[in-house]
């Protein structure tokens, strides 16, 4: 990035500079946390440059990172919502896809869980008929697959479905371990730690 900024000013500076600022924010969302000052600063300044380039691939990643940065779930949640008022006009699966890991992630901490598993009943009836391993690099460091399945365990266990939620959390973790992608893989261990937490199972 220091490098990038020695560069002559202009769109091709800008693209490349916006293509670094949206890969290194999973990273810092998994080292930092994605309240973490760095985090925050690289979001910003990739919707500051997105504000100046035409339209391109790294602005929905920059979008999300907006969205996953948000100070506390109540603007986390109206972010969410203009993220999917967006993409609810964009034929576009992949955009489609993060939408709903947007509102599930966010709908869960509100304490919304049918509504969090109606996102993820979407989300991953939209991963199934695609290939979209990659964004467990460019959205949070994780598959969002993995997130939906683990989330759903959760969301199944406060809705009072503690086996089906058992087997949600297996599997989101089996299929992170397929991946062989490690952010992946320690999100679905997470997952797969609250869950035996919720079921009072400390030894398992």
């Amino acid at each position: 990035l220091m490098l990038v900024r020695k560069l002559p000013e202009g769109l091709g500076r800008d693209e490349l500079e916006l293509s670094l600022l949206v890969a290194l924010g999973p990273l810092q969302i998994n080292t930092s946390g994605p309240g973490g000052p760095d985090t925050r600063s690289t979001y910003e300044n990739a919707i500051e440059l997105g504000r100046k380039l035409p339209h391109g691939p790294h602005h929905f990643a920059a979008y999300w990172g907006w969205w996953r940065t948000a100070p506390n779930f109540k603007e986390m949640h109206e972010r969410a919502n203009k993220i999917s008022t967006q993409v609810a006009i964009k034929e576009d699966d992949q955009l489609r896809l993060q939408a709903h890991h947007c509102q599930w992630a966010t709908l869960f901490m509100l304490g919304n869980q049918r509504a969090c598993c109606a996102h993820i009943s979407d989300g991953l009836q939209i991963y199934e008929n695609g290939d979209y391993r990659s964004h467990g690099v460019l959205y949070g460091g994780h598959d969002p697959k993995v997130c939906g399945l683990g989330e759903k365990g959760l969301s199944l266990w406060l809705l009072g479905y503690p086996e089906q939620s058992l087997q949600a959390a297996n599997s989101s973790l089996k299929f992170a371990e397929s991946l062989q992608h490690t952010g992946s893989i320690g999100h679905g261990r997470d997952i797969e730690i609250m869950v035996h937490r919720y079921r009072g199972d400390p030894t398992t």
